[in-house]
């Protein structure tokens, strides 16, 4: 979960125009960590999965 997360924001830098450099030194990580999602980036490949809703009881209104 925690990876999904940091790709999530590494895309949203993407998107706001920043470089793999970049992006790597504004989430603190090596930039061989940031260097495969940004090839991911630029082939249309990295995406921000959805989660899945976790199977709990239907939404009800909870009255006070």
């Amino acid at each position: 979960m925690l990876e999904t997360d940091i790709k999530s924001e590494a895309l949203a830098l993407f998107q706001k125009g920043l470089t793999a450099q970049a992006t790597a030194r504004e989430l603190m990580l090596p930039l061989s960590a940031v260097s495969g999602w940004w090839a991911e980036y630029e082939k249309g490949t990295l995406l921000a999965k959805k989660t899945e809703a976790s199977p709990q009881a239907p939404d009800e209104p909870v009255l006070f």
